[in-house]
């Protein structure tokens, strides 16, 4: 089974992406993220959720890094916005009940699987990569995949 198969790795990157789209959709709800960043997380250059890309691997380890690492402000900002009239209260309500205990497993588990892969994407843009070097790195990369198929932490990514 793919990583993208399990449900709960799916749950997460949907929650990561929709929460990024709920922040980018407004400049007020942008500004209180800015804020709850700035406040509780003063060392973090980022101050901004980055959106999913499907097809650029290097980009998608990077949102879900930035998102893991804007965790804890994101959250103190989706409680603060749960307190706003209107929708994106409701909104802001729903995604903070949804960043649970099955949510941050998924989220460690995205952030240790993707990191193998990322060398590789990044050789791959290079103008020097060489037909040999590109399949022992390739081989490599799913050598050590296929380890970490078999940790505790994927069979209980499959269970949730």
């Amino acid at each position: 089974m793919k990583a993208g198969q399990v449900t709960g790795i799916k749950k997460a990157v949907t929650l990561m992406n929709e929460i990024a789209v709920f922040y980018h959709d407004s400049s007020k709800r942008t500004r209180n993220l800015q804020e709850a960043i700035q406040q509780k997380c003063k060392e973090f250059l980022r101050i901004r959720l980055k959106h999913h890309c499907a097809t650029r691997w290097v980009e998608k380890q990077e949102a879900v890094r930035v998102f893991k690492q804007l965790l804890p402000p994101a959250c103190a900002s989706l409680d603060d916005i749960a307190s706003w009239p209107g929708d994106a209260s409701e909104r802001a309500l729903l995604f903070s009940a949804s960043l649970n205990d099955a949510f941050v497993a998924a989220l460690e588990a995205l952030v240790s699987f993707l990191e193998v892969p990322k060398p590789l994407s990044v050789r791959f843009q290079g103008a020097t990569q060489d037909i040999h070097n590109a399949s022992e790195s390739v081989r490599d990369c799913i050598t050590t995949l296929q380890g970490m198929r078999t940790d505790a932490i994927y069979e209980n990514l499959r269970k949730c």
